[in-house]
């Protein structure tokens, strides 16, 4: 039960107003709810945090009062419960209350970071209230608080991506192949992720070890124990089986040096990589989300390669928010093949995996078991990639994804009574290589067969020079506009072919696949071949989303026409098209449709002309009458770089964007600039 104390502060602070999004120890967590696990885990009496109630904002776990029902938490105590909360990667205020006292915290470690609160001084628009953290006050009267590279992704993947880079050059003895230890790097630290999980979830504990007659990762690696760890990874193949500890699971363990060792045995000890510091606060993976480890592969690729594949990791909120889009719009997620052929490190899938896992036991009122996890996964879930080591991940994903929230007891249950194992993925649900995973040859090895729904972030590459690839050469056979040689901009006409009568794509495209002045032929084609929905145009997020790409993106959902309509859209055929402002959400690590701006477009004009999506990117038809205006006289194309620009500057100077003075302003403006000539 929630503790009178908490309701009281719950109530002063004006937490209590907001039902639907505060979730109370004493109160379900409603199963639909995509962080209903990580809220329970919160709330659990007997967990390791034992929180009193956790505050949600739009969906993301915020606020979370932790409080011992006997009396005051320990300073070591309060660490601990901050240190989980921190790993878990969602809230980012802990609010201790002590009976009319409360002292509320950063979540992350924050040297002399914490306000005393008093009960009779609270109030429901005061500091920590729900008003507060809402309106982003507190986000901006703290900001420290809320620094993004402070989270526990952050720290995490920097570390991997030192790690591998000081593996892959002194790690290995002998080897001097550089692409060779860097397959090997990112393998072992991918067994050494997959071997954390395991062991911090208790899945492999003492009694599995002591059953099993193994030792733990951390104590091997410290005592460089290179038959201890073959027999480990030995014993966990036979019981997981997996595609994950394959045939090569010994090859990086077998190459490994002394040094290779002690640097694993520093990273487990949560020591930065790149100072050789040490961290108050160490690694928890019982707490650390699934879908942060799919992002692990972001940080095996330098910025070089990122640009040179097209490959950006796909920020875990923007995953969140593409799922949600794609499943609001079925009539039965539980019932779509889901594929993404582009599928990199495989969050988009794992997100989308681990909601049917929660949609499936919200109907059946139970927990599934570790058979039925495996029998979705191999039904429900499919993917390909060019890129061996993404589709492991992949693998790696999904595997952690089904282990979830399962009881270890029950686990081994599985295995000892049922021989229940991990089920076999690749060549069945997942592909690679170039040979049988190129999205765009005919070889490709799910090459007529048909899913329901196709959620990807496809690679944003733009071939240099007369460089061909397979994208070239389908374009050409199919007829379709190849703009730019824009990859992303093909893999949206190709996905058709993947898709059954009436199936849908949510995919995750380049900002100027849309907005370009060359991009026409493409948005007309796009809206010949799919009937649209939605199309999220994230502009205003410019660098937030994908701080190492050029540009942000559109997020496009759409359903497949049952034939191509080449100038015969239907008249009356709209969709929605939104255009979300930059806020002080993405502090909170959540991506908010609230402050969107929504415009109903007709299909067959976007198609016609697509500059109706630039314009209305910015205002209504008033300003489009005055960009227009301005634009005919040259003044845009002789200081702004696009109306966006032009918008936040008349935000900067306060003029309001129907102010008939502002016209006089920006000719006024643009004379101080004459030498200025925008590239676009």
């Amino acid at each position: 039960m929630t503790t009178m104390a908490t309701q009281d502060w719950l109530e002063k602070l004006g937490y209590a107003a907001e039902p639907a999004v505060l979730h109370r120890r004493d109160e379900a967590v409603p199963e639909s709810h995509p962080y209903a696990l990580e809220i329970r885990t919160l709330l659990k009496p007997d967990g390791a945090i034992r929180a009193q109630a956790v505050f949600d904002v739009e969906g993301v776990p915020t606020v979370v009062f932790v409080g011992d029902d006997d009396g005051p938490l320990t300073s070591q105590a309060l660490d601990e419960a901050r240190k989980r909360i921190w790993n878990q990667n969602l809230a980012t205020v802990v609010i201790e209350v002590k009976g009319d006292r409360a002292v509320a915290l950063p979540a992350r470690r924050l040297r002399d970071a914490g306000e005393h609160l008093s009960l009779q001084e609270a109030r429901a628009d005061g500091p920590f209230s729900a008003l507060d953290v809402v309106s982003a006050n507190l986000s901006r009267r703290t900001p420290s608080w809320f620094d993004v590279k402070a989270r526990v992704d952050r720290k995490l993947l920097a570390n991997l991506s030192t790690v591998v880079a000081a593996l892959s050059e002194e790690g290995f003895a002998g080897l001097t192949d550089k692409k060779k230890s860097r397959r090997l790097a990112e393998l072992l630290m991918g067994q050494v992720l997959f071997l954390s999980y395991l062991e911090h979830r208790e899945i492999v504990g003492s009694t599995y070890r002591q059953r099993r007659e193994v030792q733990d990762l951390h104590g091997l690696i410290a005592r460089t124990d290179r038959a201890g760890m073959r027999t480990l990874i030995d014993r966990l193949r036979s019981d997981f089986n997996g595609d994950f500890l394959g045939d090569d699971r010994h090859d990086p363990w077998t190459a490994l040096s002394a040094n290779g060792f002690d640097l694993l045995n520093r990273f487990l000890r949560r020591t930065d990589m790149r100072t050789g510091q040490g961290d108050f606060w160490n690694y928890d993976f019982s707490f650390i989300p699934v879908e942060l480890l799919s992002g692990l592969y972001e940080s095996f690729l330098s910025p070089e390669q990122q640009a040179k594949e097209g490959a950006y990791y796909t920020p875990r909120h923007l995953a969140m928010l593409a799922v949600d889009q794609a499943f609001a719009s079925s009539s039965d997620p539980l019932a779509e093949t889901i594929f993404d052929g582009a599928c990199g490190s495989g969050i988009l899938l794992t997100t989308a995996y681990r909601r049917l896992i929660a949609l499936s036991e919200a109907g059946a009122q139970r927990k599934l078991g570790f058979r039925e996890r495996g029998e979705l996964l191999k039904e429900r879930i499919f993917g390909g990639d060019i890129n061996f080591m993404a589709c492991r991940v992949t693998a790696f994903s999904l595997y952690l994804s089904l282990l979830e929230g399962l009881d270890p007891a029950d686990i081994m249950e599985a295995q000892e009574k049922e021989n229940a194992k991990l089920p076999p993925l690749n060549d069945t649900n997942l592909v690679h290589g170039e040979d049988r995973a190129d999205f765009f040859r005919d070889e490709h090895a799910f090459n007529g067969r048909r899913f329901s729904l196709i959620i990807s972030n496809p690679p944003w590459a733009e071939p240099e020079g007369e460089t061909r690839t397979s994208a070239d050469d389908w374009a050409e056979r199919a007829g379709v506009p190849f703009v730019r040689r824009q990859i992303a901009g093909a893999y949206v006409l190709r996905a058709s072919d993947f898709l059954t009568d009436g199936g849908r794509v949510c995919l995750i495209l380049p900002i100027g696949q849309f907005l370009g002045p060359s991009s026409s032929d493409f948005v007309s084609r796009l809206l010949e071949d799919y009937r649209p929905s939605r199309l999220i145009n994230f502009g205003d997020l410019q660098g937030l989303l994908f701080p190492s790409a050029e540009n942000t993106c559109h997020v496009f959902l759409g359903e497949r026409r049952p034939e191509r309509l080449p100038g015969k859209i239907p008249f009356d055929e709209t969709f929605e098209y939104c255009v979300p402002k930059a806020d002080m959400s993405l502090a909170l690590g959540r991506l908010t449709m609230q402050s969107a701006d929504k415009h109903r477009l007709q299909t067959r004009s976007v198609s016609e002309d697509p500059q109706l999506l630039v314009t209305m990117m910015w205002g209504d038809a008033n300003d489009l009458a005055l960009w227009t205006r301005l634009s005919a006289r040259g003044t845009f194309a002789d200081f702004w770089k696009g109306p966006r620009e032009f918008r936040r500057w008349v935000y900067r100077k306060g003029i309001h964007l129907h102010d008939k003075s502002r016209e006089a302003v920006s000719a006024a403006r643009c004379a101080t600039r004459p030498s200025y000539r925008s590239p676009h």
